[in-house]
């Protein structure tokens, strides 16, 4: 059985949502993660320290990385792309770049220092996900 959707209407985008839903599409796999402080203490809480990472360069500031995220975000909600973090399989160098990078290292001292003072996060977690054109958002690249 074969389905044909049809996708007649596209949203409006911004420049950066064009450029970025371009980057997407010419990825092979566009890498996202989530930075995530959780508990030793406690393994049902966590807190979302970043989230939509995708970086660029391993020494990216955080401004960038924040924006690209909430782009993502917003992409997301326009359903042009899905963000997916249940991954059943994922190729392990896309996400060194993300335990090598500036951030990460900013969030480990930050989460060791928490860890001495007794906090209640004190382990930095990474959920691995991608980020995938939908139909939608593969229509509003062809237009």
């Amino acid at each position: 059985m074969s389905v044909s959707i049809k996708c007649t209407k596209s949203p409006e985008l911004s420049a950066e949502e064009l450029a970025l839903l371009k980057e997407i599409k010419e990825s092979s796999r566009y890498a996202v993660a989530n930075f995530e402080l959780r508990s030793s203490g406690n393994d049902g809480i966590y807190t979302g320290a970043m989230e939509n990472v995708h970086l660029l360069d391993k020494d990216e500031d955080m401004t960038p990385v924040v924006e690209r995220g909430e782009l993502l975000e917003t992409l997301k909600e326009k359903g042009l792309i899905v963000l997916n973090y249940e991954l059943g399989v994922y190729v392990k160098s896309d996400y060194v770049i993300f335990k090598e990078s500036k951030l990460w290292k900013e969030l480990e001292d930050a989460v060791a220092e928490a860890k001495e003072q007794g906090f209640t996060f004190d382990i930095l977690h990474m959920t691995k996900g991608c980020a995938e054109l939908t139909v939608k958002g593969k229509y509003a690249l062809s237009k």
